[in-house]
């Protein structure tokens, strides 16, 4: 890394910059408890208005016209719709590989022995832990 003759300097004023003095002191804020405007005409600012209807705040028949027409003929908030819940299903797939899955398989075969053959034993043991 090249240094040149200026950077010690612009390094020394950049550190200046940010002393302050002995006798610095904080400046007072004065912050009601209170919003300056939390009550007009008997509306309480603090009321949540649902974000999917705040137009009709506005009483407007053309604005719920427009905004029910975008609703319903817009196809690109419909595909990324459907691609928000691609990406939530994907997700809950890939937490599924986090934890152990458990299975259990059952199976009989029956066949006739011959009264000719000796007696014999056959068993099979298979475990699989997973790991192939």
């Amino acid at each position: 890394m090249k240094f040149n003759k200026l950077t010690p300097i612009v390094l020394s004023m950049i550190l200046a910059g940010c002393a302050v003095g002995p006798d610095y002191q904080a400046p007072q804020s004065e912050v009601g408890n209170e919003f300056l405007y939390s009550q007009v005409e008997g509306v309480d600012a603090t009321q949540q208005i649902k974000q999917s209807q705040w137009w009709l705040a506005f009483e407007d028949q053309k604005l719920n016209q427009l905004v029910n027409e975008a609703q319903t003929q817009n196809i690109a908030l419909k595909i990324a719709a459907e691609r928000i819940k691609a990406a939530q299903a994907y997700q809950r797939a890939i937490e599924s590989f986090k934890v152990p899955t458990v299975s259990l398989q059952a199976g009989a075969t029956s066949y006739q022995i011959s009264e000719n053959d000796p007696l014999a034993v056959h068993w099979l043991l298979l475990v699989d832990w997973g790991l192939r």
